[in-house]
């Protein structure tokens, strides 16, 4: 059974302030069902807010994409850097960030933070997965590697890419 606010104080081993901090949650959260709050981040907000930090998240990825197409590289990573925050849920901004670590930085240990904090963020983004595993190879970190790939292909076993790479790395 779970308590409603009004059996809260009925709970015989809690103390009173137990008591009052288990009503004042409950509270909380029969408040925040009720205005249809949705997660962002660490945080519960109303659809309303995460749907203007995706837009303004969008907006930052849009710019530095911009910046990518006349080679200036430098200037769109901060765009997507504070893509990233503005959207604590989106995992395009850190993607995009890792591959351009990977690629034109060449710097994969930055890579895999980024390529880490999008997996985070869609644990069973396969793609995202094995974009983790090629920066810990890049970067020497072989077994995390290693296990990247093989969690990537048991979510999916004909994922080419992982497949290719579990070949090329055995």
């Amino acid at each position: 059974m779970v308590p409603r606010a009004g059996n809260v104080a009925s709970c015989a081993k809690a103390s009173d302030a137990e008591k009052k901090l288990a009503t004042a949650k409950l509270a909380y959260w029969e408040t925040a069902a009720k205005e249809e709050r949705v997660r962002l981040g660490d945080r519960w907000v109303l659809p309303a807010q995460a749907e203007k930090a995706r837009a303004d998240a969008q907006s930052l990825i849009d710019r530095g994409l911009n910046e990518l197409v006349l080679k200036h590289s430098e200037r769109a990573i901060p765009q997507w850097e504070h893509a990233s925050q503005a959207d604590p849920n989106g995992t395009q901004a850190d993607f995009l960030l890792g591959v351009i670590h990977t690629t034109g930085l060449k710097n994969p240990q930055q890579a895999k933070i980024h390529f880490a904090r999008a997996s985070g963020r869609d644990a069973t983004n396969v793609g995202l997965l094995n974009n983790v595993a090629v920066a810990e190879f890049m970067s020497g970190d072989h077994l995390a590697a290693v296990r990247h790939f093989q969690r990537a292909a048991e979510i999916n076993p004909r994922a080419p890419e992982v497949r290719h790479n579990l070949q090329r790395i055995q």
